[in-house]
């Protein structure tokens, strides 16, 4: 029915914006603990991208990304 649909409408842009308020959180707190510079590494390599759980958990990222400049 209408009704459904614009429900299902209502929580796919519900979920967007909790993506959108992870990744932002995300960044925050990479550049607030590590800096901008730190930050910008994510660009670096397609490797370097976070994971689903390291957005939700940015403290993995930073480790596995320290970790990979460690290597070089």
């Amino acid at each position: 029915t209408g009704a459904t649909k614009i429900f299902q409408k209502l929580l796919g842009i519900e979920a967007k914006l909790a993506q959108y308020e992870q990744g932002e959180e995300f960044i925050n707190t990479i550049e607030e603990s590590e800096g901008i510079d730190f930050l910008n590494t994510v660009w670096e390599d397609p490797g370097n991208l976070p994971k689903l759980e390291e957005i939700k958990d940015p403290n993995l990222w930073i480790s596995r990304i320290k970790k990979l400049k460690n290597e070089y």
